[in-house]
């Protein structure tokens, strides 16, 4: 019962499957006294057994899943006791195991094979060598083998678990940046796009040449800026924080993504005046470069785009804020789709994205 409680308190999901593998080590290791312990495993179904703690000489990194050692822990249901060399011929059923795979058995000087299963499959198996004082594994030692192993191999399946879903969250974020990303290089084509087009007629005057030389610098700086947050994305994104002009940044963003130079639009600005705010100049100028282009591409015959701040004071609680406001005459969203989609990453009504 003592060492039960042992197994059932050290070999718990929570932890990590190479920390399962050291406790589970040490605690054979105090019962049974094995001069020699290995552990194999196999995270997915047809894939090699891989030695977790390949410490002795010889030992084959892996034993494939069609190995007569893998067969017989398949279709064992407790743990396997393999006889001395002198006493093999009275067990023929296990000759295949001796023979084939005589290099594994020597190398662990195995004594005894125990299945790691959960499911019904085999996620692996522990091989013990002989104990320290000789002695064989007799039944009870076999039977509270069997019961550190049922414990150990779902300790390590909730492990596996537990690992595959961080994975999947991971890639959860990614997918969100990714779509972050996607916007973001949309809005860097922009300016460049209204460039081209306008290039051929008017790079002989001065004036624009000079406007296009800031608008590419602008750009320039703006992936410049796209790929260090890119880079420390591992780190998790920290804003700089600085005085910022709110309504400087909404004059450039208009200038920059060509809106108030086009005949189809109509633009109409109603500023407050706002003083500088403490802000990431960065990524306010990125959203609302994000809104503007949402909403010329939302009015794609042309339209009003409206422009506005707000010096917002709440009563009574001396609170603050900065308010801007972007709206257009262009077709909008369903409430369908403002419900169950509108914050989904590449959840879009555009028919390009």
């Amino acid at each position: 019962r003592t060492w039960w409680l042992r197994a059932s308190h050290e070999l718990v999901s929570g932890v990590g499957a190479s920390e399962l593998i050291l406790r589970a080590n040490q605690l054979l290791e105090d019962l049974f006294h094995a001069q020699t312990i290995t552990v194999y495993l196999s995270r997915r179904s047809g894939e090699a057994y891989q030695a977790m703690n390949p410490v002795l000489d010889r030992l084959p990194p892996d034993v494939e899943s069609s190995e007569p050692l893998v067969a017989a822990l398949e279709g064992a249901a407790e743990p396997i006791q393999l006889p001395e060399r002198r006493d093999r011929a009275a067990e023929p059923e296990l000759l295949p195991i001796l023979v084939e795979n005589e290099e594994l058995i020597r190398a662990t000087r195995a004594r005894v094979l125990a299945p790691l299963r959960t499911n019904e499959r085999l996620i692996g198996f522990i091989i013990l060598g002989p104990r320290a004082d000789g002695s064989d594994y007799g039944y009870e030692d076999r039977s509270l083998l069997e019961t550190v192993t049922l414990q150990l191999a779902g300790a390590i399946r909730g492990a596996w678990l537990t690992e595959d879903l961080g994975a999947a969250r991971e890639m959860e974020v990614f997918s969100q940046w990714a779509g972050v990303v996607v916007h973001d290089l949309k809005n860097f084509v922009s300016p460049l796009k209204l460039f081209m087009q306008n290039a051929r007629r008017h790079l002989h005057n001065a004036e624009f040449r000079e406007q296009a030389i800031d608008d590419i610098q602008a750009v320039v700086e703006k992936m410049d800026g796209a790929i260090h947050r890119l880079t420390a994305l591992k780190h998790g994104e920290e804003m700089q924080l600085s005085p910022t002009d709110i309504e400087w940044i909404l004059d450039s963003v208009l200038s920059r993504t060509g809106v108030t130079g086009r005949a189809e639009f109509t633009v109409q600005r109603h500023f407050a005046g706002l003083p500088p705010v403490t802000g990431d100049s960065l990524l306010i100028d990125r959203v609302i470069t994000n809104l503007v282009t949402n909403a010329m591409e939302a009015m794609p015959e042309g339209g009003v785009l409206s422009v506005e701040t707000e010096d917002l004071r709440e009563a009574g609680s001396g609170g603050r804020w900065a308010v801007i406001r972007v709206r257009d005459t262009g077709v909008g969203m369903t409430p369908t789709f403002i419900r169950h989609r509108l914050f989904q990453p590449f959840a879009t009504t555009k028919k390009k994205g």
